[in-house]
């Protein structure tokens, strides 16, 4: 039987939101993982971007070049290592 970080793999969503393209809330609840979730930078962490377009045809809530920017901000800190 393994540790935790090795048997589980953290899974977080993200959704269009009027705070993009600021990933603030991404590293607020990272932030919180690390505060709260011994070993937390052993975890595997799988990151969803589920994308802009809505199958309802209502507006999002941020437009479509924030939410790029927030995706391109993402890539940034995956390739930093700042998101874990």
């Amino acid at each position: 039987s393994g540790s935790a970080s090795e048997l589980v793999t953290l899974v977080v969503t993200t959704s269009p939101i009027p705070s993009h393209p600021s990933p603030v809330l991404l590293r607020t609840l990272l932030s919180s993982f690390r505060q709260h979730l011994a070993d937390f930078e052993n975890y595997n962490l799988l990151l969803v971007c589920d994308g802009f377009s809505r199958s309802d045809g209502k507006d999002q809530l941020c437009s479509k070049e924030a939410y790029q920017q927030f995706l391109d901000s993402i890539q940034e800190l995956c390739a930093s290592g700042q998101l874990g």
